[in-house]
């Protein structure tokens, strides 16, 4: 398969943690034609509830809403159960834009059944860690993306789902990356050190990154209660 990384071809709204919303069409229309394939073969469940209270846990001593994030998660447990076609990794360094203009995929490694957006992800979180200091000053502007992205989302929602489902599915990925970006300061989780964040990070940062992931999910308890 010929084609560029789209990570290599998206790089202008990667600073700002953001992606090229032409070229998330793209990838959303990608992740419709990976759901229909995927519903045709059998596939290993790989992620269940315990994964989010595991997380969760080990963020208790970060997060100032603890207890209502830990009720959220739980007033959703068959959400988080409930098996959709996944790869892992659904993500810009791991998908090509061809030369016909297609999302193509570099490999199905880890490929399984998880909660319903799982992939998407894949398209958000990553880029949160990379952005400069002082973008996690953004927060209203990064609100904006998400809602943006989600709108993009439920125009492409196939006739088998309801937009309302859709968009509540959406925020509830978006709290378990967040829960999961709060475990990774909490572990000192390799990758985030790597991008000066965390205990033996840049102090100022990780400051800012933290209330950065803070503000995110109290917008995104608003989108899902």
């Amino acid at each position: 398969m010929i084609g560029q990384l789209v990570s290599e071809v998206d790089t202008n709204e990667a600073i700002n943690g953001q992606m090229n919303l032409k070229l998330l069409e793209k990838l959303l229309s990608a992740f419709w034609e990976f759901q229909t394939i995927g519903k045709k073969v059998t596939l290993e469940q790989k992620f269940t509830i315990e994964k989010v209270k595991n997380h969760l846990r080990k963020t208790k001593n970060l997060l100032n809403n603890y207890s209502e994030i830990e009720s959220m998660v739980n007033k959703y447990q068959d959400f988080w159960n409930t098996g959709y076609p996944s790869k892992w990794k659904f993500a810009p360094d791991n998908l090509i834009l061809t030369r016909d203009s297609k999302i193509g995929l570099i490999d199905n490694s880890n490929v399984g059944l998880r909660y319903f957006g799982y992939d998407l992800g894949w398209l958000i979180w990553p880029r949160w860690v990379l952005m400069k200091t002082e973008c996690y000053d953004k927060i209203e502007e990064q609100l904006e993306y998400l809602d943006n992205f989600s709108k993009k989302l439920l125009k492409t929602v196939p006739i088998n789902h309801t937009a309302i489902e859709i968009e509540q599915y959406f925020w509830l990925m978006i709290m378990e990356r967040l829960i999961g970006m709060f475990f990774d300061v909490a572990n000192n989780t390799k990758h985030i050190k790597r991008w000066a964040i965390g205990p033996e990070g840049d102090a100022k940062r990780t400051k800012k990154y933290l209330y950065f992931l803070e503000s995110l999910l109290k917008h995104t308890l608003t989108k899902i209660s």
